[in-house]
């Protein structure tokens, strides 16, 4: 792991670089292949096999989000985030970092991440950190995919993502946010269900719901994380849920 002085540094200049983006990004791939990473979770291992494999010249990552937490051990979160902000900085035009809902301090508090930098590090370094993770931007489409975290909000243009300001660093603020990181979908359902994730402004979303959003924002397909009880296809193969980690 490196020191508290650079991973200051790798902070510092990946914000300079995040900041730049939009969190609503309209992507022109043109000649690319684009690859798409679920969930890491602190899976150093499987991090690097998919740098090792698909970090090419014709080839746009995006992640998801959902860096950290939950990792098989201690310090693994923090080598996966120095993994990916280093290969960011030196392939800035072929990394794209997006927002989970594990890029929150009330989240790593409790699921292992705020741990492990105590471990290693100091609470102002986790705050340093929250500083880089509350400028990642939160959605990519391009041509007919759209790709995120966890759902679709309650948005009438994919162009209003852009209005929620930057530098929020927890949920609660602000619900289109929170909907993008926290939302669910599931197939069994006839309308939305509120408050499911102990959030009133998040919902489960309905096939309806997905349906009406996809004529709405015009996407056909919806790449996403999030939700390992969904992992796969639903609604006519439309909405892809990944996992990544192993």
């Amino acid at each position: 792991m490196l020191t508290e002085k650079e991973t200051l540094e790798l902070i510092t200049k990946s914000k300079k670089l995040i900041s730049k983006s939009p969190n609503f990004i309209n992507l022109q791939t043109e000649d690319k292949n684009v690859v798409v990473i679920g969930d890491i979770h602190g899976d150093i291992s499987c991090t690097q096999k998919i740098f090792d494999r698909y970090l090419k010249p014709k080839n746009i990552l995006i992640f998801v989000g959902d860096y950290v937490d939950r990792a098989p051990n201690p310090g693994d979160s923090i080598k996966v985030l120095e993994l990916i902000f280093k290969n960011k900085i030196k392939y800035p035009e072929s990394i794209i970092l997006l927002r989970g809902n594990h890029e929150f301090p009330k989240v790593n508090k409790k699921y292992g991440f705020y741990d492990e930098i105590i471990k290693f590090y100091n609470e102002n370094l986790f705050n340093s950190w929250h500083s880089l993770f509350c400028l990642l931007p939160l959605a990519v489409k391009f041509n007919k995919y759209l790709i995120l975290h966890a759902s679709i909000p309650d948005i009438q243009n994919l162009n209003e993502i852009n209005n929620i300001e930057k530098g929020i660093l927890d949920y609660g603020k602000n619900d289109i946010l929170d909907q993008l990181v926290w939302g669910d979908y599931l197939p069994n359902i006839k309308q939305r269900i509120y408050g499911e994730r102990g959030l009133k402004n998040v919902f489960v979303s309905s096939e309806t719901d997905f349906s009406d959003s996809s004529k709405k924002l015009d996407f056909k397909i919806l790449i996403r994380g999030h939700q390992s009880k969904v992992k796969g296809l639903i609604f006519n193969d439309q909405c892809i849920s990944l996992q990544t980690s192993e």
